[in-house]
């Protein structure tokens, strides 16, 4: 399956043998094109919601994680845009921590609360 180049999606996963798969808001799993993969790593990258995150001790930013853009120390495979995102469209803090993988949900409340607060 592939999505549109606009279509985002909410998790990368890495394989060690060299794949790259991708899981939209849906949880459907789909390959996605090199192009669309250079595309999404330089948005995140860029992506900071229009505020300085550099006093939030829940993100970080590491070249080896997501290729630099801003993630969750905690699941560094994590983009915190996809939460701010995805509570954006309606989602909740405690339907967030189910559907991202190793957040819990007081970690999905702080972050929201630390945008909204600077927002």
């Amino acid at each position: 399956m592939s999505l549109k180049p606009e279509v985002k999606p909410m998790v990368i996963v890495h394989h060690t043998d060299g794949r790259v798969d991708a899981i939209d808001g849906g949880g459907r799993r789909f390959t996605p094109t090199e192009g669309q993969l250079d595309q999404w790593a330089r948005e995140q990258r860029e992506w900071n919601g229009g505020i300085d995150w550099s006093d939030c001790p829940l993100v970080q930013r590491h070249p080896d994680y997501l290729g630099g853009a801003l993630a969750m120390r905690s699941a560094p495979r994590i983009f915190v845009e996809a939460l701010i995102i995805n509570h954006a469209a309606g989602l909740s803090a405690e339907e967030l921590a189910e559907e991202f993988h190793g957040l819990n949900v007081n970690e999905v409340r702080a972050i929201l609360a630390y945008y909204k607060a600077r927002t």
